[in-house]
């Protein structure tokens, strides 16, 4: 299947292989500058944040939920309501 309007990469595909993790840096910052180590952080910072936050969201939910329910059976306990 071809895709129409798309330019052709000569190096599209083809994965360099590194022999050392000192030389990828190498090769990243010689070919794309400082930014080409920093290219992706915004989209996986997003991620966690979003991540973090609707956890911190269900636990606070769940939280008081837990209380709701807590205060709700201690009161029917205190005034002798509470069939076992």
């Amino acid at each position: 299947m071809q895709m129409r309007h798309v330019p052709r990469c000569a190096t599209y595909g083809i994965i360099p292989m590194y022999s050392s993790s000192w030389m990828c840096f190498l090769d990243v910052l010689r070919r794309e500058g400082i930014r080409g180590l920093y290219k992706g952080t915004v989209p996986s910072l997003l991620k966690s944040v979003v991540a973090a936050s609707s956890s911190f969201a269900t636990y606070e939910l769940t939280l008081e939920i837990l209380r709701h329910v807590s205060i709700h059976e201690n009161r029917d306990e205190w005034a002798g309501m509470k069939k076992d």
